[in-house]
């Protein structure tokens, strides 16, 4: 499911003629053919994003909360990093059976960041799957989270989505960034996926 949905963002961002910001990307808005292909849906608050503008300035704030990336829900602004951003909260809702903002209004986020910080990927995991899960996968579905929710560092490490070569579909299915290990934090411990 993971696969499908980042080359449908793939597509949008960087397949069509001019790159188009989902704003919206959710659980209840995938979809499954028969064959559990995912298929992204609700193009409601879609925009376009001409390729030479890096990003877009919109009002009113539409989304749903515990998906939107802070500089969207605080400045108004749009760019793929909006659906990347919306996209790891999806895997981390994914890999844990919790929604991504609970009862007592704690993010998922919020729950999940000290577990991808310091690499405790398996505490992440929905508990009604026991030991019954790839822990490759999860540490993939994990070290994709993280870089899809990262805020950028200052140390010079830090790739943006726009400008690398790399997108959270790469980083997936291959694991790391162009076969190199990764420089991506949450804090000051690294986190790598092998």
């Amino acid at each position: 499911m993971a696969v499908g949905i980042t080359r449908g963002l793939h597509y949008l961002h960087r397949g069509c003629q001019r790159r188009i910001i989902h704003r919206d990307i959710k659980a209840s808005n995938i979809l499954l053919t028969v064959d559990f292909e995912s298929q992204i849906s609700d193009f409601g608050l879609a925009k376009w994003l001409p390729s030479e503008w890096t990003h877009r300035t919109v009002a009113p704030i539409e989304g749903t909360f515990g998906y939107l990336v802070p500089e969207y829900f605080m400045h108004g602004i749009v760019d793929e990093k909006t659906d990347v951003f919306a996209f790891g909260v999806l895997l981390l809702e994914i890999v844990s059976g919790r929604k991504p903002v609970d009862g007592s209004h704690q993010s998922l986020l919020t729950w999940a960041k000290p577990h991808l910080s310091n690499g405790a990927t398996r505490m992440l995991v929905d508990p009604r799957l026991g030991d019954d899960y790839d822990n490759d996968q999860l540490n993939r579905l994990a070290f994709a989270a993280s870089l899809c929710s990262r805020k950028p560092l200052l140390d010079g490490c830090h790739r943006t989505y726009r400008s690398s070569s790399s997108s959270p579909a790469d980083v997936y299915l291959s694991g790391s960034p162009e076969n190199n290990r990764p420089c991506y934090s949450w804090a000051k411990r690294t986190f790598s996926p092998h």
